[in-house]
């Protein structure tokens, strides 16, 4: 079974961005912050070790801090609303003693998270004026940004929806007592067995332009975001027969190896609040 990922490995990825970006502040005369928004459509799955998850389209925004260190490298931290998910065909055991109740699940799972995202980012200039160093950063037109970092989200949602049906094996090897496909609904318990949180990292890359003398960016990027941890705690919980150190017969119940997954592509727009 894997564990999750302690918050002790987010604090220090967190530490990690900050020393690095603060490292590459060689110019400080030419560092700007801007705050503002971003947001767009992302495509999301869960990636799994058992069943079939097929993607599903989500939404990711809210706000962005830019922290322009110097002319090519900066430090950004989001704070989104994010949704992951996918639909699931899978069939889940329950084994008893002379026969195995199995459930199968065509469902839409759905995940929202409060997130929040570390990306120390490289900066190319680009456009008709190739002196390097730039004066000033709003002297770079446009430039493109590569970008990776740290994620950690809270849970804020989860919900489950589709239809349930099941079948009955005898260990004879007999399949009898078919269930017909009625409505299915998680229940609060359900989202109990849900990881509350997620870790995992973010990467991409962006364009972006400059306006007003750089008292404005407007930028699209592409992101891909998955979790470095499963965030199952037992919803997917799979049974196989097995035996003890006494060789006797036992049901062994372990959780499933479910990552969130996304692509992101998003439009921001961020306004100067310091530096020149």
């Amino acid at each position: 079974m894997k564990g999750r990922v302690t918050f002790n490995w987010v604090k220090k990825a967190l530490l990690a961005a900050v020393v690095s970006a603060g490292l590459f502040t060689t110019n400080s005369y030419a560092q700007q912050l801007h705050a503002g928004f971003m947001g767009g459509p992302q495509l999301t799955n869960l990636e799994s070790d058992f069943g079939t998850f097929k993607g599903i389209v989500g939404f990711n925004g809210g706000g962005v801090v830019d922290w322009r260190v110097s002319n090519k490298f900066g430090l950004e931290l989001d704070a989104l609303f994010s949704q992951y998910g996918a639909t699931k065909v899978y069939d889940q055991p329950q084994i008893l003693h002379d026969r195995t109740l199995y459930y199968s699940y065509r469902t839409t799972d759905r995940l929202s998270y409060l997130q929040f995202v570390l990306l120390p980012k490289f900066i190319i200039p680009l456009g008709a004026k190739p002196v390097i160093p730039y004066d000033k950063p709003g002297d770079q037109k446009l430039f493109l940004s590569f970008f990776a970092g740290p994620y950690f989200g809270l849970r804020s949602g989860f919900s489950s929806t589709g239809k349930q049906s099941g079948y009955t094996v005898l260990n004879a090897g007999d399949t009898i007592n078919r269930f017909e496909p009625t409505a299915y609904t998680n229940t609060t318990k359900d989202a109990d067995r849900v990881a509350p949180n997620d870790f995992g990292f973010t990467a991409g890359a962006g364009i972006n332009f400059n306006m007003a003398g750089g008292k404005m960016i407007l930028g699209f990027d592409g992101r891909y975001s998955r979790s470095l941890a499963t965030i199952d705690l037992g919803y997917y919980q799979r049974q196989t027969r097995g035996v003890n150190s006494a060789n006797q017969p036992v049901v062994i119940k372990d959780m499933a190896n479910i990552l969130n997954t996304a692509m992101a592509f998003n439009v921001s727009l961020k306004f100067r609040i310091l530096g020149e």
